[in-house]
């Protein structure tokens, strides 16, 4: 599965109408309607607010007065085939007082939530090791360029009177790191941590 992280935002006009498509990350069901609420606020005067929610097993979907199965049920099989979990992708249409006729519709709902997940950062979720490392500045290079080799995600790194480095990767062996450095680093385990990857 795929996540994001942030918001995205874009606009389409089709023969007059607006769809307005917002894609952003959910946790639960309570952030769902807390999201339908401030969307309808920040778009006071649309049509339609259709949109599809998934998070993890729980998956909910609404035309909002479209015609049925033309707006929520074609957002939610995009989610679906882009393999996207915890997010809730909400299109906003004003209608611009030309019909389109069920088949048209679905396209547009389609296109439009197409259009904003091209703007898309995707992230995988692994669950991680994460440790801390201590490395003298003599070590830098060098640890760095072990890093880098060996596929570790670095988390954060500050620079003070020594480098203090949290890092994570799939089944770290400290003992293996320690004799790299001939002790001279200092290592703490942090424990296993969902870790976002990007993907793209």
């Amino acid at each position: 599965m795929f996540y994001i992280k942030e918001e995205y935002k874009n606009k389409i006009e089709i023969k007059k109408s607006e769809f307005i498509a917002v894609c952003l990350p959910i946790d639960d069901k309570l952030q769902l309607e807390k999201n339908l609420v401030l969307i309808k606020k920040s778009y006071p005067k649309a049509s339609h607010y259709c949109y599809a929610c998934i998070i993890d097993d729980f998956i909910k979907f609404s035309d909002d007065k479209e015609p049925i199965n033309t707006a929520g049920r074609p957002i939610l099989n995009v989610l679906q085939s882009k393999k996207l979990n915890h997010i809730l992708l909400i299109v906003i249409r004003y209608f611009g007082g030309i019909k389109l006729g069920a088949s048209n519709l679905l396209r547009a709902y389609v296109e439009s939530c197409l259009k904003v997940l091209d703007k898309v950062q995707y992230y995988e979720r692994k669950q991680l090791d994460k440790i801390q490392i201590i490395v003298p500045y003599k070590y830098s290079d060098t640890m760095f360029y072990m890093l880098e080799k060996e596929n570790y995600l670095i988390i954060n790194k500050i620079f003070a009177e020594n480098i203090l480095l949290e890092v994570a990767k799939e089944n770290i062996n400290i003992d293996l790191l320690i004799n790299k450095f001939k002790a001279e680093i200092e290592v703490k385990f942090i424990g296993k941590e969902d870790i976002f990857i990007k993907i793209n």
